[in-house]
């Protein structure tokens, strides 16, 4: 369990760039 917990973090650290550049788009 502990190897999921620490790759949910990754992962979502991973897609903030991803929904920012989103956004920007979108604006």
């Amino acid at each position: 369990m502990a190897l999921s917990v620490d790759g949910d973090p990754m992962r979502l650290i991973a897609a903030l760039p991803r929904l920012i550049l989103c956004l920007l788009l979108l604006i």
